[in-house]
């Protein structure tokens, strides 16, 4: 974009072992084409799903494109510009939707993470905010365990929305990369984070 605003791109990559190789091989592609995406001013955030709660270490890396010397017109020093940053952006996915660093993980803890993410669309009046999670979404952390038993209700929802401990998302295009919805399961699950 050139008038100052732009996208906020956050990209959330479960690497946890329920995650195969080649699904996070295929979410580091798909990763990669997304960012090489971005243009003027756009923001990119790129988040590990988090293993357990939220500690304040490693709450993402960013990086903002470079605006345009001339709002109106893009020259080719600008497009000089904006190479290094989408060589940067896809380096950063690659290091973070890394197979290798799956093995020390233990758990997915998904709504830590959507807590962390909505931290960054304060700004959204700013960015276009777009959160792409690529993740199977089963949440293995505290008393739900999507692995083991069904998911919480929308009386727990409703009750989290009202104690103000859900995320805002309002306004931000949420789209979810690897979850199954081929079982009544994986619906329930679905169901869920709909709600959620």
């Amino acid at each position: 974009t050139t008038n100052g605003t732009g996208r906020q791109l956050i990209l959330a990559a479960d690497i946890s072992p329920s995650q195969p190789e080649e699904v996070l091989r295929g979410h580091a592609e798909l990763a990669s084409a997304l960012v090489t995406r971005l243009s003027y001013g756009d923001r990119l955030v790129v988040l590990q799903v988090r293993d357990k709660g939220l500690s304040a270490a490693d709450r993402g890396r960013s990086l903002t494109a470079p605006q345009p010397k001339n709002g109106k017109k893009i020259l080719a020093s600008d497009r000089r510009q904006l190479s290094p940053f989408h060589k940067t952006a896809v380096q950063m996915t690659k290091e973070v939707i890394d197979p290798r660093k799956s093995a020390v993980l233990t758990n997915t803890d998904l709504l830590a993470t959507l807590q962390i993410a909505g931290q960054y669309f304060q700004d959204r009046g700013v960015r276009k905010p777009v959160l792409v999670i690529m993740s199977d979404m089963l949440q293995t952390v505290g008393y739900f365990n999507f692995e083991r038993a069904a998911p919480p209700d929308n009386d727990w929802v409703k009750q989290q929305k009202e104690a103000g401990l859900i995320p805002d998302l309002r306004g931000v295009c949420v789209v979810i990369v690897g979850a199954d919805v081929t079982t009544a399961r994986a619906l329930q699950i679905r169901r869920f984070w709909e709600e959620y």
